[in-house]
């Protein structure tokens, strides 16, 4: 899949690239900037989904992902997934009938269905860090 989305963006580069020497071509920039622009969405969330998905695995191995934890992260990553797939569909539609604005996926209506006990608040950047920090160590010791 990134190696797909790493395709894209290079098709993406050669259109911006024909459209520069195209007098005929201003009317498709935006939307190429846009299509850019979703295609940057499309990569953060591959990035965000395969950074999550061990961290899943790896709390879940250690038995002490407790089922009230594991709905409510279920809930949350169903909720994401729907919402990318909407807007993706969104695109496809917009595209085919040649509309030449594109709904670009607005994060900020979507809800955030989990969260963290407040004293842990305050390290959360230190958390995560150390949980990615965690993950290279044992990617490093496994080759």
């Amino acid at each position: 899949m990134l190696q797909e989305l790493h395709q894209v963006e290079k098709e993406l580069r050669k259109a911006e690239k024909s459209l520069r020497l195209n007098p005929f071509g201003r009317n498709k920039k935006q939307q190429l900037k846009q299509n850019e622009h979703f295609l940057f969405q499309l990569k953060h969330g591959y990035t965000y989904i395969s950074g999550v998905l061990p961290t899943f695995n790896d709390w879940s191995e250690t038995n002490s992902l407790r089922t009230v934890d594991g709905q409510k992260w279920a809930v949350q990553l169903q909720v994401l997934g729907e919402y990318i797939t909407e807007q993706a569909n969104k695109n496809v539609e917009n595209y085919s009938i040649k509309k030449s604005s594109f709904d670009l996926l607005d994060l900020s209506s979507i809800p955030l269905q989990i969260s963290i006990p407040p004293e842990l608040e305050s390290h959360r950047y230190q958390l995560s860090l150390y949980n990615d920090t965690l993950k290279l160590i044992d990617k490093l010791k496994a080759k």
